[in-house]
């Protein structure tokens, strides 16, 4: 506002009448004490070019059901349970791959092919445990006989018996880490009938899904334990959203989450720790339904960055904007249209979404002034100063 704006509605405000007595105010006092404060009073009257000329809005409250937070960044994933990262218990040589990142595969599709030394020393290790196991078997029928015929001791017996059963643990352990490397129960059965060991063994596909990522090249040599593809469905989405403290605090699991004002997910968990590098807390949402319908040319993928909305339920009270509650002698007060005049009126608030939310004091349905409440608080603690003592 220009300084002759200012003069102008100076002038304007000290020819006119503004100000209607009732019943005191709690904190505005008049008197003569030379201290800058208001006179008792609860109305202002203003004319209609003083209105206009302060650029009055209303607000007419009324209860809310929710109330929507600022845009805080959020990254779509995929649901844990539906994706794996491929690795084996043993090390080798890429000698082959099959599919490249984006490709459908099912469960034990062929994704490549591996040389492992490791690999062939377990098939050895695998096929010795079951010629051991032979003969433990063998020696496990003939010593029950003798035993049952009194020829040899229980204690006999018994050692004869913890040996097979040794010998058995020992092929099933062998079978399951040939199982890891990529061997399947046929596979299984082949190597133990014709006992012909395989030198190059199959990458397969752990679950149904998609290539997200391959992390090995042809040739490339690979330790036990190291990713070699990142699989996963991309249908099974979701919502990792790192909020400000403030924001989280008020989060809870099954709040909606709104994307380009379409409800998109509800929160599954809210994070118990401050994220160290962004000072945030990490809140993790599903995507309600999995495959939500998008206008034609929008996609969700793993990996894309969003800007969404957490969408809490309002606690009982009236949501008021944030530029119609001002401060008076250390009353936070509201200014109530009621007719042509304003009531200066004592609110109860809680914090909210772009606003507060009057906890008493308003009725749903009363008109507040939006814009120009700090006006009008001006007008008020302009009167009853030292210059209107006498």
């Amino acid at each position: 506002m220009t300084i002759l704006r200012r003069i102008q509605l100076l002038l304007f405000f000290c020819c006119a009448p503004m100000v209607a007595f009732g019943a005191p105010l709690l904190g505005l006092t008049g008197g003569s004490t030379g201290e800058s404060t208001a006179p008792e009073l609860t109305v202002l009257e203003l004319t209609a070019q003083q209105r206009q000329a302060l650029e009055i809005e209303l607000y007419s409250t009324g209860t809310v059901a929710y109330e929507q937070s600022d845009p805080v960044a959020a990254r779509l994933v995929i649901n844990d349970q539906h994706q794996r990262m491929l690795t084996l218990p043993v090390s080798g040589t890429i000698q082959q791959l099959s599919l490249l990142p984006g490709a459908q595969v099912e469960v034990g599709t062929e994704l490549g092919l591996i040389h492992s030394p490791e690999a062939l020393a377990l098939q050895r290790q695998y096929l010795g445990a079951i010629d051991q196991l032979e003969r433990t078997r063998a020696s496990k029928k003939r010593d029950e006989a003798l035993y049952q015929g009194g020829v040899i001791s229980k204690k006999r017996w018994q050692q004869t018996r913890a040996e097979w059963r040794q010998g058995e643990a020992m092929v099933m352990e062998l079978a399951s880490q040939l199982a890891a490397v990529g061997f399947t129960a046929d596979e299984l059965k082949l190597l133990r009938q014709g006992r012909e060991m395989r030198s190059l063994l199959p990458l397969r596909a752990p679950i149904n899904g998609v290539v997200i990522e391959r992390q090995v090249q042809p040739g490339e040599a690979f330790a036990a334990g190291q990713e070699l593809y990142h699989i996963g469905d991309p249908g099974q989405l979701w919502l990792v959203i790192l909020a400000p403290q403030q924001l989280a605090s008020r989060a809870r699991v099954g709040d909606a989450v709104v994307w380009q004002q379409r409800a998109l997910g509800r929160v599954l968990q809210v994070g118990a720790a401050i994220e160290r590098n962004s000072q945030s807390v990490m809140l993790t949402a599903e995507l309600t339904p999995p495959q939500p319908r998008l206008p034609p040319g929008q996609s969700l993928l793993p990996g894309q960055s969003l800007l969404v909305q957490l969408q809490f339920t309002a606690r009982e009270g009236l949501w008021l904007p944030r530029d119609s509650v001002v401060s008076i002698a250390g009353e936070t007060v509201v200014f109530v249209a009621v007719g042509e005049a304003y009531e200066v009126r004592p609110v109860a608030l809680a914090p909210a979404m772009d606003g507060w939310l009057a906890l008493s004091g308003l009725v749903s349905g009363e008109q507040v002034v939006a814009s120009g409440s700090a006006a009008l608080k001006g007008m008020v603690m302009g009167l009853g100063g030292a210059g209107d003592a006498e």
